[in-house]
């Protein structure tokens, strides 16, 4: 049997203190955020600076094996990123990666029966909040605006085959996810 990371909706806080590039363990402000059990993946990453992980070329990946308390046991430099320093203040979060898709196309085509899945991926103009698919959801496995996890009505609403944001996306956004039709 399969297992599977776990995540949680709203997943973030900050680094407590500063860590070097090897160090297997970290300590985060706020854990009542994140799964009280491993494994899950963290992102680490200078949001001040860059308010999407993706254009910090200091983020890193980071898999989480224990949690006890505010102290997460790490192993550094997943998903084709490396150990990096990191300062106390930067931006930890559960993250939509490359590694949370393959994980649901793995589990859907080891899955019994048949279901088709389809991966999307907009880029986003000032303001905009309708999304259309190329067809119509049975259900949506996972969404994200530039890697944050967006929750279904807190977010964003499902009609036939368009999602529409609550609030509009800013030039450039990317909006991807998986579902199932």
């Amino acid at each position: 049997m399969a297992i599977f990371l776990k995540k949680k909706n709203g997943a973030r806080s900050t680094l407590s203190s500063a860590i070097d590039a090897s160090i297997t363990s970290i300590v985060v402000a706020d854990a009542t955020k994140f799964p009280t059990t491993a494994p899950f993946l963290v992102t680490i990453w200078n949001m001040v600076t860059y308010p999407n992980p993706s254009d910090d070329v200091g983020q890193e990946v980071l898999l989480v094996t224990n949690v006890s308390g505010s102290t997460f046991t790490v192993v550094r430099g997943q998903e084709d990123t490396t150990g990096k320093v990191h300062s106390a203040g930067h931006a930890v979060m559960i993250p939509i990666t490359a590694g949370t898709f393959e994980e649901i196309e793995n589990a859907i085509n080891s899955a019994p029966g048949f279901v088709t899945y389809e991966k999307f991926v907009f880029t986003a103009t000032q303001g905009q909040t309708d999304f259309t698919l190329a067809h119509e959801p049975i259900e949506i496995l996972s969404l994200a605006k530039n890697r944050f996890v967006l929750c279904e009505t807190e977010d964003y609403t499902i009609a036939n085959s368009t999602i529409t944001l609550l609030e509009g996306a800013d030039d450039g956004d990317k909006i991807f996810g998986i579902f199932i039709y």
